[in-house]
């Protein structure tokens, strides 16, 4: 005989089964589940309770440790404005800001790279992405996943394959890097009220080396005191840029190893003695000595404050020029003056590179996030419109918000785009053991003579003899 169901089974078996769709559903919204089937025999009546087993919680990641190279002026002006937007999409990924100083960011990276204690994400040229490969995330793989294309960035390894001098965010094909910004377009500033008030012409696609020189003694009077240029002991956008425009070389080699400096050929040696008898002959540049008299009352930059009529350099930031200069001029973007050979110099391209701390530490997915959306479009028109570097996205370089002139900045947007893409590009030629070469060598080879007390012919010798000494010492 069947033994009839009771209404507080009914009641139970219902309570049961409610009890356990609902902490599935809500198990289900936070992880996988297990379920377990437990048979019971009540009075002949065959009953399922199911239970449940919680599956162990993710723990939460810790806060990324962002190295933040935008930290000061403009630039952190644009880096704030963008995290802000950052944090409203991402609440749930939390950083900390720790400031690398913009004049001296490789070395403290370096340093801490070193010392075991870098950062989850921080930005890098070329040179140190040779140096630190073994400690980097290559992201080939992990951008796709993230909506990331990397054919939609001006890469100069895609553009110019057959120039490594120009490679500075990949390594035998291995990505490192999410693009962030193009950094320095080789060029020129000028003062167009200063040219003005000389007398001399707007700088056109005409002018040669030659039409320069005599610019810059009608600018030059010491006695105002004004300088037609001003020459720093700076490799990155001076020396470099003159011996590219000339068409000297940095190395007799154009694959890597690089073994032999290209500095001791006639080309190199002629522009180097060009550049210092601007200063120690000609007088069109002031003496490093005199530099400290110069400039005015909060501004200790003798460009910024109206004093020289041309300034070379990279032209990829002419918001932050036109921030310093304020009201005090007007300044624009001129044609390169054509050298003997007439090669554009490029920098390098700097990006947001992921070290292996971040996977150490569990941060690497939302650190991989936030390296995507810095390199994305949203953050990528910022730095359009502040132009305080130059974008990396195709769409934003070519985009009104870079080019379309406004305001006090440049009226001459577009030769920035022209030099970056011209074809006859030179670069660094990044390599293990760059920075120290870079940094340390060139600028110790070439003091003597910035300051005057070392023949321009000898010390560039100098300079090739040393460079091609530490060249081969890295391959013993």
């Amino acid at each position: 005989m069947k033994t009839p169901v009771s209404r507080r089974s009914v009641i139970r078996g219902a309570a049961a089964g409610a009890a356990g769709i609902a902490a599935t559903a809500a198990l289900a919204a936070c992880g996988e589940t297990k379920t377990v089937e437990k048979i019971v025999e009540v009075e002949k009546i065959v009953e399922v309770e199911k239970i449940v087993e919680v599956a162990p919680q993710k723990a939460p990641s810790p806060p990324i440790r962002f190295m933040n190279y935008w930290a000061s002026g403009q630039r952190w002006e644009t880096m704030k404005v963008g995290l802000e937007i950052f944090d409203k999409k991402f609440p749930e990924i939390k950083y900390e800001l720790e400031p690398l100083p913009p004049r001296f960011y490789q070395e403290k990276s370096a340093i801490m790279f070193a010392a075991g204690t870098v950062g989850d994400l921080l930005i890098m040229n070329g040179g140190q992405m040779f140096q630190f490969e073994g400690n980097l995330l290559p992201v080939n793989d992990i951008a796709p996943k993230l909506g990331v294309n990397f054919d939609d960035y001006v890469l100069l390894e895609h553009i110019h394959p057959d120039r490594p001098s120009v490679w500075t965010n990949e390594i035998a094909g291995k990505m490192y890097a999410f693009p962030f910004m193009i950094g320095s377009v080789g060029g020129w500033y000028y003062n167009v009220s200063m040219f003005e008030a000389e007398g001399v012409g707007n700088p056109d696609e005409s002018w040669t080396w030659d039409t320069q020189d005599d610019a810059l003694k009608k600018l030059s009077d010491p006695e105002k005191p004004q300088y037609g240029t001003w020459n720093r002991n700076n490799t990155e956008v001076q020396l470099f840029e003159r011996i590219a425009e000339a068409g000297g070389k940095h190395f007799k080699e154009i694959d890597r190893p690089y073994l032999t400096a290209g500095f001791d050929d006639d080309a190199s040696v002629g522009a180097f003695e060009r550049w210092m008898n601007m200063i120690h002959v000609d007088k069109v540049a002031p003496a490093p000595s005199e530099i400290a008299s110069l400039g005015m009352e909060g501004v200790k930059s003798p460009w910024y404050s109206g004093q020289i009529g041309m300034m070379a350099g990279g032209i990829h930031t002419p918001g932050n020029h036109a921030h310093a200069i304020n009201d005090r001029f007007a300044f624009d973007i001129m044609p390169n003056p054509k050298g003997p050979n007439g090669n554009h110099y490029i920098n390098n391209q700097l990006g947001h590179f992921i070290t292996r701390k971040a996977e150490d530490r569990g941060s690497a997915e939302n650190t991989i996030i936030m390296a995507a959306w810095l390199a994305g479009d949203e953050f990528q028109e910022l730095v359009a419109n502040w132009r305080g570097a130059v974008p990396t996205t195709k769409a934003m370089i070519n985009s009104d918000a870079w080019l379309k002139p406004g305001g006090a900045l440049p009226t001459n947007m577009n030769i920035i785009n022209n030099n970056l893409f011209a074809d006859n590009v030179y670069g660094n030629h990044c390599f293990d053991g760059w920075s120290e070469w870079f940094w340390n060598i060139i600028s110790g080879e070439t003091e003597l003579a910035w300051i005057g007390e070392k023949d321009p012919k000898a010390t560039i010798l100098d300079l090739a003899a040393a460079t091609t000494k530490f060249a081969n010492e890295l391959q013993e």
